[in-house]
């Protein structure tokens, strides 16, 4: 048998051994022994899906976020800018943001006055264009169109009973499965009712889609306990 050094580690996501300066360190955050590789292709897959909050890959045990100074690091530029960007997108509200609509630019703007802005320009490629429709300027005509769209999901979205993200109010629609949702934002939220699993499920029994699951294994779990008694004996 091939002995290790003892300064090599193995990933417990690829099981390969690694040298210490090939291991990811989560800025003492948690202590899975991960491989720098599998951090990267974890965050690469995690910011395709939207993600801000990147649990470290060992998700099944840990529940530590990943360090985003730690983590740029490791990463391309390219994509710590895109991560970036995710977060500021879930952190700002869906009605204060836009983009620019030139295809080479694609700036995100912020709405930092309040109330309804239409006339803006871009902070970086300074096109101008409305901030409604999301089409250069003058030729915004359709934010009437856009109100009435609006108004046509929201009537859709209560016909379907879709769940808006207790964080971010992007609609949910749930297909099969439990009541036990996860938002592209990484917040968990209960189907039924829209709050978050830390602040109800303990209480809140009628939210369950599983319990008649887990009472059926509790009942074979108990004949399999008397009958190796009953074997016992």
């Amino acid at each position: 048998m091939e002995l290790k050094s003892s300064n090599r580690k193995r990933c417990e996501i690829c099981i390969e051994f690694k040298s210490s300066k090939e291991m990811f360190v989560n800025n003492d955050r948690c202590a899975h022994s991960i491989c720098t590789d599998c951090i990267v292709k974890h965050i690469i897959a995690r910011v395709e899906d939207n993600v801000a909050e990147i649990r470290c890959p060992y998700w099944l045990i840990c529940k530590q976020i990943l360090d985003l100074h730690t983590c740029r690091q490791i990463i391309p530029k390219s994509l710590f800018v895109k991560w970036c960007d995710v977060l500021c997108n879930l952190a700002i509200q869906p009605n204060k943001k836009s983009y620019c609509p030139n295809k080479k630019c694609l700036e995100l703007v912020i709405n930092e006055c309040g109330g309804i802005v239409k006339r803006s320009e871009c902070p970086k490629c300074k096109q101008l264009y409305c901030f409604q429709c999301n089409l250069q300027w003058p030729e915004c005509n359709n934010c009437e169109r856009i109100e009435e769209n609006d108004q046509i999901f929201k009537e859709l979205a209560v016909s379907k009973k879709w769940v808006k993200c207790p964080t971010c109010d992007y609609h949910v629609e749930r297909i099969s499965g439990c009541r036990h949702m996860s938002c592209r934002c990484g917040t968990k939220f209960c189907y039924k009712c829209g709050r978050k699993p830390t602040i109800h499920w303990c209480n809140c029994v009628e939210c369950y889609d599983f319990l008649p699951l887990l009472l059926l294994v509790l009942v074979v779990f108990i004949l399999i306990l008397l009958s190796m008694l009953y074997y016992l004996d």
